[in-house]
């Protein structure tokens, strides 16, 4: 995740964002060049088509998690977005706006290959978070202060959720992480608290009306150095024997996380 000051924002959305800006940006200087504002409004509306286009294509390929809350379609902090459905969207809409001037689509090479650049940048400089690295060799405590080595959870597929109290993306998901953990039996959820002692953690559970099966303190933040986070919440996935597959960083949905869990099943 790109850390500004308190703010954590996973790479997938900064670059999907920033491709946004830059299309608009390049398209204004376009306009100037070419003394033509509509450049300019086919930029920012095709950049915001563009997206609304991903949203939509990643809803449609997940229907199941949001026909039964379906205002979760319209939480696009939590990520979700389609690729495909983006570049087909920004791609119609072009057409459509062009439709009876297509000579001019020659002159917007430069914003198209400023969002290519873009998406280039975002190969390049997003961690790989596919990865199979081991679950550390790690002593955490739970709530009563009992020590509980990492290792023992070796057996099933395990979710690993980093997080604190005091973070509100964290607070927001962790009740959907909770009612996932109940209808997986077969996947071990488990909560590592950073930094907090247990009656806060336990506080806070009390005002929310939740209680996790498996949670752990990190009074040392270990794991997060372990794993270099830099921004909460942040969420780690493995298999059965215990080996790392993927990662996750910021607010994930419902849909987003149920992806993961088939990864790891």
């Amino acid at each position: 995740m790109f850390q500004l000051g308190p703010l954590s924002i996973p790479y997938s959305r900064f670059f999907l964002l920033l491709a946004i800006i830059v299309l608009g940006l390049s398209a204004d200087i376009l306009a100037r060049q070419q003394k033509d504002k509509l450049f300019s409004t086919w930029g920012w509306n095709a950049g915001f088509i563009a997206l609304i286009a991903a949203r939509v294509g990643f809803v449609f390929t997940h229907l199941d998690d949001f026909l039964p809350r379906p205002l979760t379609v319209f939480y696009i902090w939590q990520g979700g977005f389609d690729l495909l459905g983006g570049i087909v969207g920004g791609f119609t809409y072009t057409l459509w706006f062009f439709r009876k001037q297509l000579k001019r689509l020659s002159f917007i090479t430069l914003p198209v290959l400023s969002v290519i650049g873009v998406w280039i940048m975002a190969q390049l400089f997003t961690p790989n978070t596919n990865t199979t690295q081991p679950l550390p060799t790690m002593t955490l405590y739970q709530l009563d202060e009992t020590p509980l080595e990492l290792t023992s959870l070796i057996g099933k597929p395990l979710v690993i959720n980093v997080w604190a109290t005091w973070c509100l993306p964290c607070r927001r998901e962790m009740p959907m992480l909770n009612s996932l953990a109940t209808e997986h039996p077969e996947i071990t959820f488990l909560f590592i608290n950073q930094g907090e002692d247990s009656q806060s953690v336990q506080s806070y559970f009390n005002s929310i009306g939740v209680s996790p099966e498996h949670v752990l303190l990190d009074p040392r933040q270990e794991y997060s150095q372990f794993q270099g986070v830099v921004g909460y919440p942040s969420t780690y996935f493995y298999n059965a024997e215990g080996q790392q597959i993927e990662a996750a960083y910021g607010e994930l949905s419902r849909a987003i996380l149920n992806d993961h869990l088939e990864h790891i099943r």
